[in-house]
């Protein structure tokens, strides 16, 4: 059974975004009047193919998930654990990471010096959430989950 490879899978995704950006911003410019018709066509059928053949490796890569249970089963330990996981990582499981949290990206706002995003990932912003709800109460108090049904009810 060959491993998933996660690290290859966000690097593909993450070119895919690149693309994504480069495509609008050649379009944006080819509206404006800063490139020929001519250039945008040539570059951004490069770019077209370029984005199919992430788009074809990415779905190999999926094919290769073949237990949706150990992905859960990874997911929820990593969610449990993400601080200590985040600190032995390397570089790129930290992008890897950074991706699958905070799918749009993350943004420095320095006026108030602290990082902003458009979008979190819903499962380990409801984990966020239910820990937040439960922090602060010790072993023997219950949680009423009925009432907090929203916050995993979806976005």
């Amino acid at each position: 059974k060959q491993a998933f490879d996660w690290k290859l899978m966000g690097l593909c995704n993450r070119e895919i975004a690149n693309i994504e950006n480069n495509l609008y911003e050649m379009e944006k410019n080819h509206a404006l009047g800063k490139i020929r018709m001519d250039i945008f066509e040539r570059f951004s059928a490069e770019l077209l193919k370029d984005k199919k053949e992430l788009i074809e490796e990415l779905e190999k890569l999926n094919e290769k998930l073949s237990n949706p249970k150990e992905l859960i089963n990874f997911t929820l330990h990593t969610a449990t654990k993400l601080p200590l996981v985040w600190a032995s990582s390397d570089y790129y499981k930290k992008q890897v990471f950074q991706n699958m949290l905070f799918p749009k990206g993350l943004a420095f706002d320095a006026k108030i010096n602290h990082y902003r995003t458009t979008k979190s990932n819903f499962i380990f912003k409801h984990i966020a959430d239910l820990s937040r709800l439960l922090e602060g109460r010790n072993e023997n108090t219950s949680v009423n989950f009925t009432e907090v049904s929203s916050l995993v009810a979806g976005e």
